[in-house]
C-alpha cells in the first residue's frame, strides 16, 4: 500500500529545550501524551493503549534535536515517524515537527489523530 507524508509545526511557546526534548524521546514524557504506556528497551520502545499496543525503534537521533521511529510493521517499507525541535528566531519560540508516513487511505484519521495527540502534549506543557 502506497504511503503519503504528513507534517504538523507546532509553535511550543516557552518549553525549556530539555523539558521537550524529555516529552518527545523519553518513555515517561511519552506516556503523558502519546500512549498510555511506553516502555523502552535499547532503541525498542513499545507503545501500548487501551486496546492494542505497537513496538517501533529508534532509526535515528541527536539529542534534543529529532528522533527518528520505524513501526516493525512498516520494516524494510523505509516509512518512518519523526520528531523534529526547531527554533523560531521571529518569535523567539521552540517549534516541534512531526512527520509521519501513512497509508493514503489512513491519511484523514492520522492527521486527525497527530493533532488530538498534540493538543494533549501543548497542554501538559501548557502552551496552548
Amino acid at each position: 500500500m502506497d504511503k503519503s507524508r504528513i507534517s504538523i509545526e507546532l509553535d511550543m511557546k516557552g518549553t525549556p529545550v530539555a523539558l521537550l526534548w524529555s516529552m518527545i524521546s523519553s518513555p515517561r514524557g511519552l506516556q503523558q501524551w502519546f500512549a498510555c504506556s511506553v516502555t523502552q528497551t535499547g532503541k525498542t520502545y513499545t507503545f501500548g493503549w487501551k486496546s492494542s499496543s505497537a513496538t517501533a525503534r529508534v532509526i535515528a537521533v541527536r539529542e534534543e534535536a529529532y528522533i527518528r521511529f520505524r513501526w516493525d510493521d512498516d520494516e524494510g517499507t523505509g516509512a518512518y515517524f519523526e520528531m523534529r525541535m526547531g527554533y523560531n528566531e521571529l518569535t523567539d519560540h521552540i517549534l516541534l515537527r512531526i512527520t509521519d508516513m501513512v497509508d493514503d487511505d489512513d491519511l484523514d484519521s492520522a492527521r486527525r489523530l497527530w493533532e488530538s495527540q498534540t493538543d494533549a502534549l501543548r497542554r501538559v506543557l501548557g502552551c496552548m
